[in-house]
């Protein structure tokens, strides 16, 4: 299927047509947990997605841990002066959230941003390629709403600690 037939499916029409080529991406059937997760951000993968087999790749992260980062994210984007001070300012903004949502995240990383007076793009990228691998995925707040805090810093750590 086209994007075009897939963004005019419901949203329960996309959930059932994408959740085999998930699983497949996953590499097992996910439990209703983990498919709550994917429910949470599925519109926003729906909306980027041309092919259904898409999808498993852009939500992988969810349900994996980053052993391998996508190499032409890793050197477009990690290897430039000032990331691993975004990444440590990252993890202790982040850190300081109470209620974890993709709007206090959201709000908490441009207010960090505005505070060390670098552009929105420059700072976030860094942040996605830790958390997702890659520099393509779903939205940025919705993604680390979804992974969760715990999985989202220890991942802005491993990234860290790969800079140094």
């Amino acid at each position: 299927m086209n994007g075009e037939y897939i963004r005019a499916m419901s949203p329960e029409e996309f959930n059932d047509a994408v959740r085999p080529h998930i699983q497949t991406a996953v590499g097992r059937p996910l439990d209703e947990g983990e498919w709550a997760r994917f429910e949470s951000i599925s519109e926003l993968v729906q909306e980027r997605t041309k092919l259904l087999p898409e999808a498993g790749s852009q939500v992988v992260f969810l349900y994996e841990e980053i052993d391998e980062y996508d190499e032409a994210s890793w050197r477009k984007v990690m290897i430039k002066d000032g990331v691993g001070e975004i990444l440590d300012q990252t993890r202790l903004t982040l850190s300081d959230i109470e209620t974890w949502t993709a709007e206090t995240i959201e709000s908490a990383l441009r207010s960090m941003i505005e505070g060390i007076g670098i552009g929105v793009g420059k700072a976030l990228q860094p942040i996605r390629v830790a958390v997702t691998g890659s520099s393509v995925s779903p939205p940025l707040f919705e993604s680390l709403a979804a992974l969760g805090r715990e999985a989202s810093l220890s991942r802005i750590g491993q990234a860290r600690a790969l800079l140094d």
